[in-house]
């Protein structure tokens, strides 16, 4: 069996009210409501010393903040793996447009089709 002595971690950007409970199973969250305060978070995360997040999680009222090129660059950059998370104030469609390009990318099809 492997073994590593690299641990990754977890990254959650979004509203301290939506994303504190995750601290209780380990994950870092790094709270925002501005596009200013996530995008220092990003950089402390993605380019910072520390590179050993694994996966960075953005809630959708901050993706959508996020300018289209740099949501581009954090999405096909081989670590952290970019993911949206749906909210209770955002458009849906933003978390779900970004889940069907990754199932494409992974597939090289759009297997949800919706």
């Amino acid at each position: 069996m492997p073994t590593s002595t690299h641990a990754h971690r977890i990254a959650v950007i979004g509203p301290s009210e939506l994303i504190s409970i995750l601290e209780g199973i380990g994950i870092d969250t790094f709270p925002a409501t501005t596009f200013k305060e996530a995008e220092q978070h990003i950089a402390t995360i993605c380019m910072g010393r520390d590179a050993s997040y694994a996966i960075l999680c953005v809630t959708e009222s901050i993706a959508q903040c996020i300018p289209e090129a740099q949501k581009h660059a954090l999405a096909h950059a081989s670590l952290p793996a970019f993911l949206v998370l749906p909210d209770l104030t955002a458009d849906k469609d933003t978390a779900l447009a970004h889940l069907r390009t990754l199932a494409t990318r992974a597939t090289g099809s759009d297997i949800l089709g919706v």
